[in-house]
């Protein structure tokens, strides 16, 4: 072996190491609420920035969202638990549902129209969608980037959409 593949082997060692290490952490200050809600705030793809956390980095789409998150609060009335946006389409829950619901299965899409959000309609987070299902004016692309569940390895052969790695 070489020594640029000895060096590179042991190298990749000591970062999964150190990444174990990171991960297996004892301390009571990480812990977390089981019921617990998610926190997305992520937009559909055009390009990819990396987001990194303590234990991981995660690839996240770059915005090109035509509204924003806060015209969106604005509009619903409180603020948002978690919200996902392409061109002029998002899903979103709301704060209060995502801290008080068990498991959470309503997910609501609204549209931007003419600058002003309209809500679509809630639908279960665990059921693939298609544009059919939604509206007449999303497009298989933007649905693919709001709608996660499309992109699960369970779902993306039947919709077409690139699978969530």
């Amino acid at each position: 072996m070489t020594f640029t593949k000895t060096r590179s082997l042991s190298i990749a060692a000591l970062l999964s190491l150190g990444l174990l290490a990171s991960c297996s952490s004892s301390d009571s200050s990480e812990a977390t609420s089981t019921t617990a809600a998610p926190q997305a705030r992520i937009s559909a793809p055009s390009t990819t920035e990396l987001t990194t956390t303590t234990t991981s980095t995660i690839a996240l789409p770059a915005s090109n969202c035509a509204g924003t998150e806060e015209s969106l609060t604005e509009f619903v009335g409180e603020p948002l638990g978690f919200f996902v946006c392409d061109t002029e389409w998002a899903s979103y829950m709301t704060k209060d549902y995502a801290q008080t619901c068990e498991n959470c299965e309503s997910v609501t899409i609204a549209h931007l129209d003419n600058g002003t959000w309209k809500e679509i309609g809630n639908f279960n987070q665990y059921s693939s969608l298609s544009p059919g299902q939604v509206s007449s004016k999303i497009s298989k692309m933007s649905l693919c980037a709001i709608w996660s569940t499309n992109r699960s390895s369970e779902f993306a052969a039947k919709t077409g959409c690139t699978p969530d790695n």
